[in-house]
């Protein structure tokens, strides 16, 4: 609990897509339409019975499970796509790079907007992000919601207000919220974060798509100690302490059971924050189990985190919660000096996936920004992290012209001694890791 007290954080797209102009309208039929026979009007290939339109609506009905009949078309723009993936490519997805003529379609379903990207027949389709409409209110939620959350607050509806919601993909049946011995399908299902306000405190609540599954965020119920949280970490060992980050706070509580009292510490924007964010706009909400502990992550981004990226942000957590007593040591450290250009760089290298580089040829360290490690190599480093023992690598000789030397530290946490073999693959990874960092 003292560590929370004393938590601090360390100092913190568009597409330019040119509107294709509008068919011309079909040309009349020659001669006179026979008398009391309306002429029909020209049919559109932007309207809603375009192909474009229905694949998109099949595809957000799908998505939502809903019958097609219960989505409106809003609009049907032609646009220009800069690539085969209509601007929108999946993480590692190659896209052919080539303008490709399609369309925009907005479709309503209940009061969120979804909008997708289509190619001009309707046989690529993808979402952009659903947003709620512009004016905030409780109209924007499924009918009687609120009512709900007031039932569960043991609160009249008139004495819950709506502070925020946003549409969010949970990542199972349980909407991201667990509780002891409920098993979870683990199944992406569509809902709301919603934040309400009552008797003076704020509140989170996990809905699925129509309503009618409302949990409350948190381990028990009561106020929420931190609104808009990203991520929700349960740390190993003793003692059991629940930690919620949000852009704005950093909260804790003991586990279920425990006694203490929740506390709640500013998380100052910074590098921390910056991170966080990032993450967030990276991975969708997941919850897992990992050996950096449990990991709670209402992210929104479209990359689906493997164990490995799970266990960083746990790791991540882990890190930002010790850095004030005594900062978490790096997993690796690395440092080149010397050689014919006169090497002076360093790499710190933490579980969380971040690394530090830095050069140290002036008398001061300039840092050289912020890397994080892709997922195979989060996959290595936690291989040998676990394996092996810690060691200390010195290679190299500077009494000679032009020497160098190279010194690495490895944190292991293993039980097995590392051979010669796997420490010079540690060195190679960690200046390979660095010089891809120096390119960033």
């Amino acid at each position: 609990m003292n560590l929370i007290r004393g938590f601090l954080s360390t100092a913190a797209a568009g597409l330019i897509l040119a509107a294709c102009a509008a068919l011309p309208p079909a040309s009349s039929p020659s001669g006179p339409a026979p008398a009391g026979s309306p002429t029909p009007p020209p049919a559109s290939p932007t309207g809603p019975t375009s192909p474009a339109a229905g694949a998109a609506l099949k595809a957000l009905a799908a998505q939502l499970n809903l019958d097609p009949s219960a989505i409106t078309i809003v609009s049907v723009t032609p646009q220009d796509w800069p690539d085969g993936c209509l601007g929108l490519p999946s993480p590692g997805e190659m896209c052919a790079m080539h303008v490709v003529p399609g369309y925009r379609v907005v479709l309503q379903a209940g009061q969120v907007t979804h909008t997708y990207r289509t190619d001009q027949g309707g046989s690529e389709v993808r979402p952009e992000k659903p947003q709620f409409g512009p004016t905030p209110g409780s109209a924007q939620l499924p009918e009687g919601l609120l009512a709900s959350i007031a039932g569960q607050l043991q609160q009249s509806p008139s004495g819950v207000s709506l502070v925020s919601a946003e549409p969010v993909e949970w990542p199972d049946a349980c909407l991201g919220v667990s509780t002891p011995g409920t098993v979870c399908a683990q199944v992406i299902t569509p809902g709301y974060r919603v934040i309400v306000s009552a008797g003076g405190a704020q509140y989170e609540f996990h809905t699925n798509q129509s309503g009618s599954v409302v949990r409350q965020a948190g381990n028990a119920p009561g106020p929420l100690g931190t609104p808009g949280t990203l991520l929700e970490w349960t740390g190993p060992g003793a003692p059991c302490q629940v930690v919620s980050f949000s852009l704005q706070a950093v909260s804790t509580a003991a586990c279920p059971g425990g006694s203490e009292t929740p506390t709640s510490t500013p998380f100052a924007p910074g590098l921390r924050t910056a991170e966080l964010a990032a993450l967030a706009a990276s991975y969708r909400a997941f919850s897992a189990d990992t050996p950096a502990g449990r990991v709670v992550f209402s992210g929104h981004g479209r990359q689906v985190a493997t164990p490995a990226e799970q266990r960083s942000i746990a790791e991540w957590a882990r890190q930002a919660v010790s850095e004030v007593s005594a900062a978490q040591p790096a997993a690796i450290t690395w440092r080149r000096v010397g050689g014919i250009a006169g090497f002076c760089d360093e790499l710190s290298l933490y579980l969380s996936g971040f690394g530090c580089p830095t050069s140290c040829k002036t008398t001061q360290s300039r840092d050289l920004g912020r890397t994080r490690l892709a997922s195979d190599q989060l996959e290595q480093l936690y291989t040998w992290i676990d394996e092996f023992q810690p060691f200390d690598l010195h290679t190299g000789d500077m009494s000679v012209a032009d020497g160098m030397t190279i010194d690495l530290h490895f944190a292991g946490q293993g039980s097995t001694p590392a051979s010669s073999a796997d420490q010079q693959a540690i060195l190679q990874f960690a200046a390979q890791v660095f010089a891809t960092a120096g390119q960033g």
